[in-house]
């Protein structure tokens, strides 16, 4: 009995240790030789008094939601503090983010849409509110009011990054399986 359990405990370490290689993580694509594929695409529109919005998304995945990383910045290419923005995303003509009152305190934003239909392409649509606190009265915002911004995809990168991938999963088991082995038949640990 005691047995059975133990080499059944090894083998579920086993299975989960190769799995593990093998499974993307969320988010992710896998390409023929393992190396995670992390897609991402940038937008990016400018404002009349010259802020530049730069939007970067996650991976299009099917049943995925969509990450967006917007970052606003002046003419200096500083970070545009207390931004205020409402911002709308479609796919496939259906709305998959809408929020009408964006604000970000550093320059920079994260916006989650709803899980994506397909890999179709997005349209972005933002209107810049004004500079200011969430909490102050938005007539005493300042910076341009009400400026609707049309976004350009500019590029679309494909960055592999590399890893260890399947194989060191499976090198890593069999070591790990031959210490066991090894330590018992030189009863370091006591027989199994």
């Amino acid at each position: 009995m005691m047995k059975s359990r133990t080499l059944s405990v090894f083998f579920g370490i086993f299975t989960m240790i190769a799995m593990a290689g093998l499974v993307p993580a969320f988010g992710q694509t896998i390409d023929s030789a393992g190396n995670i594929i992390n897609v991402q695409t940038e937008y990016t529109a400018k404002a009349s008094d010259g802020t530049s919005v730069v939007i970067t998304t996650t991976a299009f995945t099917t049943g995925q939601p969509l990450v967006l990383g917007i970052k606003f910045n002046d003419t200096n290419g500083s970070f545009v503090k207390h931004q205020n923005y409402a911002i709308t995303v479609m796919q496939d003509n259906n709305t998959i983010l809408s929020n009408p009152h964006g604000h970000t305190h550093t320059g920079i934003d994260i916006q989650v849409t709803q899980p994506l239909s397909s890999t179709d392409q997005i349209n972005i649509q933002m209107t810049l509110l004004g500079v200011g606190l969430p909490t102050n009265d938005p007539s005493t915002w300042t910076g341009v009011k009400g400026e609707v911004l049309s976004f350009s995809q500019t590029t679309s990168t494909n960055a592999t990054v590399p890893e260890f991938g399947p194989v060191a999963s499976i090198v890593l088991a069999i070591a790990v399986l031959s210490v066991v082995v090894f330590a018992a038949k030189t009863r370091v640990i006591p027989r199994l």
